[in-house]
């Protein structure tokens, strides 16, 4: 596949987890928050430069590897309904070159063991497969640390280094 040609992935995650849907959505809604259960590798950093979570709000950060975090990304918010949705556009791209757009929809429904996270992923790449394959593999790694234990970890404060869920 050449780069010319954008590369379309659809991908669905779902993952159980022991904490209540208010506290599961805030810390989706919490940046910081969202360090302690998206990290999919000690080895990759995000760093936010700006974090405004409402509809038309924007995130903005750096991320990849701790010791160069090349990436660059935003996080446009367009729907968000508390305890329920978060609907975003997500953009990355490195040295001026986008690499990837996604729209995300992101699911907190009540479940009888807590909370059913849905995540929904609509994802065009630029730079072919590669992208794509990364993306759900981060997303998968992000999902698969919400475990029934980790409820203490949603509710314990910020931590210094932010990382990306991909």
């Amino acid at each position: 596949m050449t780069p010319d040609i954008p590369h379309h992935a659809q991908f669905n995650l779902e993952q159980t987890i022991g904490a209540p849907v208010s506290t599961v959505f805030q810390a989706l809604s919490d940046p910081a928050a969202r360090t302690r259960w998206g990290v999919p590798s000690d080895d990759e950093v995000l760093i936010y430069d700006a974090a405004d979570f409402r509809v038309g709000g924007v995130d903005t950060f750096r991320c990849g590897p701790r010791a160069a975090p090349a990436f660059h990304g935003e996080t446009c918010y367009l729907a968000i309904v508390p305890g329920h949705r978060i609907v975003a556009v997500d953009t990355v791209a490195t040295g001026g070159q986008t690499l990837a757009c996604a729209l995300l929809t992101t699911e907190v429904l009540p479940d009888a063991a807590g909370t059913l996270l849905r995540l929904t992923v609509q994802l065009v790449s630029f730079v072919g497969p590669g992208m794509a394959a990364a993306q759900q593999g981060g997303h998968r790694a992000a999902l698969a640390s919400w475990r029934d234990d980790d409820r203490q970890r949603l509710t314990q404060g910020p931590i210094a280094s932010l990382a990306h869920p991909w």
